[in-house]
């Protein structure tokens, strides 16, 4: 229940402060506790959507994919945080984490 109570609020806090991508984030870790993927994945997108790069969307995103055996589109993201990050090995030990 307390997630639930958590999520409710948080989706107010995005509805007010819609530019507020750690909103989003913590939101989707929260729609993960609940098993509810889809609203994860898309909270995320429409959080990258607003903050394109965000280090924190796109990882979130990548280790989401990661676990739901997803490997093509955590690959996506763990190169895109290569590339903007590249002094982060974040990117890196996701790629390492993917079956070849």
């Amino acid at each position: 229940q307390d997630y639930r109570d958590a999520a409710g609020m948080l989706e107010r806090a995005v509805e007010y402060l819609p530019e507020r991508p750690r909103i989003r984030y913590n939101l989707a870790l929260i729609y993960q506790q609940l098993n509810q993927l889809r609203k994860a994945e898309a909270m995320l997108k429409s959080g990258l959507e607003k903050t394109p790069g965000h280090f924190d969307l796109l990882f979130a995103l990548a280790d989401l994919y990661v676990k739901q055996n997803r490997f093509v589109e955590a690959k996506q993201f763990a190169l895109k945080l290569n590339e903007l990050y590249p002094d982060n090995p974040v990117g890196d030990q996701i790629l390492q984490s993917i079956p070849r």
